[in-house]
């Protein structure tokens, strides 16, 4: 019984229209904003061949190491890229790189994560709360949060941050500016 009346699980998600911030339930395929009644959709994308439309979601995107997504923005919560990505990313959520490429659009994540083995060069400037690297990336970084380089990272351009963590092994190229922390 417990089952029939029991609390269900919520989401936080965000407007794209007016930015306002509600909460729906996690099982939801999509959701209206109660400010602006702007049309929000909750899918989850599995891209497993070449992609060229828009996507627009607070639900999660994968793109499958046999996908190619290129031309193009994503907006959604967390964003995992196996294949090949060729555009903008707007992530409510985590950004995670585990392959080899260049990304060509503007990034905008809560945390960035390259993994080990990872390959990744930003043409334009990435923008995040954190990073996490462990692989190799060539790029301009700029976190309110702290960067850290595992054993295996390979840094190379400008970091802009609040903190940075570098362990043993690991390298950075370029120039590192300390910023404060906003308030």
């Amino acid at each position: 019984m417990r089952f029939l009346w029991g609390r269900k699980q919520m989401r936080e998600i965000t407007c794209f229209s007016c930015g306002f911030v509600h909460q729906a339930p996690a099982e939801a395929q999509s959701s209206q904003c109660p400010r602006c009644s702007g049309y929000i959709s909750l899918q989850d994308y599995e891209i497993a061949e070449a992609w060229n439309r828009r996507i627009q979601t607070r639900g999660n995107v994968v793109i499958l190491k046999t996908g190619h997504v290129s031309g193009i923005t994503i907006q959604c919560h967390h964003l995992t890229v196996l294949g090949e990505l060729a555009g903008s990313v707007d992530c409510s959520g985590n950004l995670i790189i585990r392959s080899h490429g260049k990304i060509l659009g503007k990034v905008n994540c809560d945390q960035l994560r390259v993994e080990k083995g990872a390959k990744v060069e930003f043409l334009n400037p990435v923008s995040a709360r954190s990073a996490y690297i462990d692989g190799q990336v060539r790029g301009q970084i700029s976190c309110s949060g702290p960067v850290t380089l595992e054993k295996r990272a390979r840094l190379q351009g400008l970091v802009r941050t609040t903190s940075l963590v570098v362990k043993s092994g690991a390298k950075h190229t370029g120039t590192i500016e300390m910023v404060r922390p906003s308030a």
